[in-house]
């Protein structure tokens, strides 16, 4: 989701940023010694499969595209005009497509995060404090991060998990110590104070008691 205002910025930097990264010499992307390729050919037809359909479906390519199945080849893709009916919006897509959604109202984004299942991550991309912090106090997720992207995973002092249908428990350092443990809780008398309490109830154990209930609470 990215405000309607900055959107063509934004598309042409991830353009100028793909060629910067893949596109150094001019022979495009597929060349690049520094790009990768989807792991195994059953991903990559899942992949293609979610961007195919969301094309047919009415979405634009704006930026990439480019596939080569004899190698597992997907370009980094910016899909524009998706709509959340799409498949490519419901399911996770484990590869190097953006779709992309733009809004105007603030309130509208609140809106259609609550109306999906609870994410593992939320991503604020902002110079805005206010912004920022009114996106992060007006939704749940498992984790969040602030203008960048997977960090939260390698830093060990921060809980890394999901929130409901997202995932259930937290990992990473202590907190991952604490899920996977079990709190034993142990006592041992040391004294017999329980015996002061024990019945007959007589007028020095009803004043006892009163007394302690005062001095508790």
């Amino acid at each position: 989701l990215i405000h309607e205002s900055v959107k063509p910025q934004f598309v042409r930097a991830f353009s100028d940023a793909l060629q910067r990264m893949y596109n150094t010499d001019g022979q495009g992307v597929r060349a690049s010694d520094s790009y990768c390729r989807l792991v195994n050919r059953r991903h990559f037809d899942r992949v293609r499969g979610l961007m195919e359909e969301a094309v047919e479906q009415g979405a634009t390519v704006s930026v990439g595209g480019q596939m080569a199945e004899t190698e597992n080849f997907i370009e980094p893709t910016l899909i524009e005009d998706v709509t959340d009916e799409m498949r490519i919006m419901q399911d996770e897509i484990f590869g190097p497509v953006l779709p992309l959604q733009t809004y105007t109202d603030k309130e509208d984004v609140i809106r259609r995060i609550r109306q999906r299942e609870k994410p593992l991550a939320l991503y604020i991309h902002s110079r805005s404090r206010d912004q920022i912090r009114f996106f992060s106090e007006n939704t749940t997720a498992g984790t969040t991060v602030i203008n960048d992207v997977m960090l939260q995973f390698n830093d060990p002092e921060l809980p890394f998990g999901g929130v409901n249908t997202s995932g259930i428990g937290k990992s990473n350092g202590f907190f991952s110590f604490q899920e996977h443990s079990n709190a034993r809780g142990t006592l041992e008398r040391q004294f017999g104070t329980m015996k002061m309490l024990y019945p007959p109830y007589t007028h020095r154990i009803d004043g006892l008691l009163r007394f302690l209930v005062r001095f508790l609470s």
